[in-house]
């Protein structure tokens, strides 16, 4: 928490040898962000292009699973993500899962996955 990007660094740093493959403002601000050049901290919405960039690049045509403990003590805002879909595709039958059937109808049942 005390210094910026440190969870990020903590999570990304050996990705590095990834980061040649940037577009130059995406490297140059995922470089600063890492304190590998001397730059002023560049803000997050540069950062966060360069990070998606750099995970994208350092997985490749394979799948990549990041998983961070103790979240709460990142330097990052809350952030969840959400899928939504009319049906569930055989892609994500394995995850968990809040079924809604309509708002007149209450909030849904959380299910576990079919296996």
């Amino acid at each position: 928490m005390e210094l910026a990007y440190a969870g990020l660094h903590q999570l990304c740093g050996h990705m590095m040898a990834s980061a040649g493959l940037l577009p130059a403002p995406q490297r140059e601000a995922i470089e600063a962000a890492f304190g590998l050049r001397q730059a002023s901290a560049p803000g997050p919405f540069l950062v966060g292009p360069a990070l998606l960039g750099l995970l994208t690049e350092t997985a490749g045509d394979r799948a990549l699973l990041c998983v961070v403990d103790d979240a709460q003590w990142l330097d990052a805002e809350g952030i969840a993500l959400v899928l939504a879909m009319r049906r569930v595709d055989e892609v994500f039958a394995g995850l968990w899962r809040l079924d809604v059937e309509g708002l007149s109808k209450g909030w849904g049942t959380a299910t576990r996955p079919v296996r």
